[in-house]
Order: C-alpha cells, then structure tokens, then sequence
C-alpha cells in the first residue's frame, strides 16, 4: 500500500544489546509524540470515513466517472481534516494554537535532523512532510494581502528553524541545519 510504502514506520529487530533497547525505546517514544490519542467515538467515526471511502473507490473501478473519483478524494480529505482536529483539540493547542504549531513543527525539525544529521531546509520539508502529513497540506497557501508566499506549512516549518536557532538548539552552517 501506499501508507506501507511511504507513510509507516517499522523497525524489525531482535537485540538484548542494553544499549540499543534504550535507543529503540526513545525513537519510539519520540515518534509517538507526532500522533495523537484518537478517543473510540472519534475512531468509529473515522472507520465510518474511511468505510465510505472505500465504497467511492471500488465504485470507481473499471470506469473513468470524475465524480467517483472526486467523491473518494473528498472523502479522504474530510479524514484527513478530522485527523487535523482531533491534534488540535488539546489543552495545550486550544491555549496558545500558534505557539502549539511552532512548537509541534520545532519537535518534527529535531526529530528530523536526529535521525538524519545535518540537512539544508529544502531536505527537511519532504521528512517533515511524510511525518506530520495532516499538517503539511500542500494545498494551503500562505496568502498575504493577495499575494501568494507559498505553502503555509512550509513557512511553519521555517518559523520553527528560526525559533530553535534563537532557542540555540539548531544552527545552520554551509546551508545546513544540525543540531548543537
């Protein structure tokens, strides 16, 4: 499947090695950080979406019927949104939205750089991307006045970078970020 090829994260290992276990133990741990606790209610009705989903893309099989397939593309949007709500509707995010999403953005770019060492903006957006996929649409503009700067999601990953550079976490040298 697409998710098994691009979007899943899977670690076969067997090792007593007790430092390994503990490095294991915490990439999980931090990886986890990125999801969010779904309660049943909410779970059943994303089963129902995707249920529906599934119906609109097996209808569309051996036909070319553009209203199928946009169907099915509405439907995984509307999952995807209610994945995006379901993150935001912690305390923490209803308190402060803006300093939740930096902050979540901060999390994937250390997160990233991590696990991959130093890498230029450019390299960190496509990782941040398959790790946060609800959060990085590439269908939202950043729009200002009119005017239009790009993805919004990108802007958030760099306002991130800028505030774990002024947090002295990250530094960028010869155009890549590394941790300090």
């Amino acid at each position: 499947t697409r998710g098994g090829m691009w979007r899943n994260y899977e670690l076969g290992i067997s090792t007593t090695d007790p430092e390994e276990v503990r490095d294991i133990s915490n990439d999980l741990r931090e990886y986890g950080n990125f999801g969010v606790l779904v309660p049943p209610d909410a779970l059943t009705e994303l089963d129902e979406m995707a249920h529906r989903a599934r119906q609109n893309k097996e209808a569309s099989y051996g036909s070319i019927a553009d209203k199928t397939k946009a169907e099915y593309d509405e439907a995984i949007d509307n999952i995807s949104e209610r994945l995006a709500e379901l993150r935001t509707e912690t305390e923490e995010f209803v308190v402060n939205p803006r300093a939740s999403t930096t902050a979540k953005f901060a999390d994937a770019v250390r997160y990233v750089l991590q696990r991959n060492g130093p890498l230029s903006t450019r390299e960190i957006q496509p990782l941040i991307q398959e790790l946060m996929p609800e959060w990085c649409d590439d269908k939202v503009e950043r729009v200002i006045r009119g005017v239009s700067f790009g993805r919004k999601w990108k802007h958030q990953v760099r306002n991130a970078q800028v505030q774990l550079r002024r947090d002295g976490a990250i530094v960028l040298e010869e155009g890549r970020w590394r941790l300090v």
